[in-house]
């Protein structure tokens, strides 16, 4: 077995495979517009087969926005539904957290409710 007194001996060969096989991956999948550091990873573990994998992939289109992008998403869908249901729900959260319930049962009370209705207990 091989043994050396360099501490970094073991080092080489991992920097080596990062040189030829993970900066290339990672390099070529942002020229395509593709995350580098996935990429990077799969050249780490796969080593040439992501290389050529990314470097056969095709390149994204350039205003193609990533799918958690709302704003975008919203700019290019204006005929949708969802601003409405937005601002539904934000008023029914609102209106939710407007109301009072009994710390004992739970039921809810009316803002000029004195007692619960449900157990009686004195509202707060």
């Amino acid at each position: 077995m091989f043994y050396s007194s360099s501490p970094l001996a073991g080092l080489i060969p991992l920097l080596i495979w990062m040189f030829l096989f993970c900066w290339p991956a990672a390099y070529i999948a942002g020229q395509k517009g593709r995350d580098m550091v996935p990429w990077f990873c799969a050249g780490l573990l796969f080593g040439p087969m992501a290389t050529l994998m990314v470097g056969l992939s095709p390149a994204l289109p350039k205003n193609t926005a990533p799918a958690n992008d709302a704003d975008s998403w919203l700019a290019a869908n204006p005929d949708s539904q969802f601003p409405a249901r937005l601002a539904q729900t934000h008023e029914a959260a609102r209106q939710a957290l407007r109301k009072r319930f009994c710390p004992d049962c739970g039921a809810p009370l009316a803002e000029d409710d004195l007692f619960c209705g449900g157990c009686g207990r004195k509202a707060n």
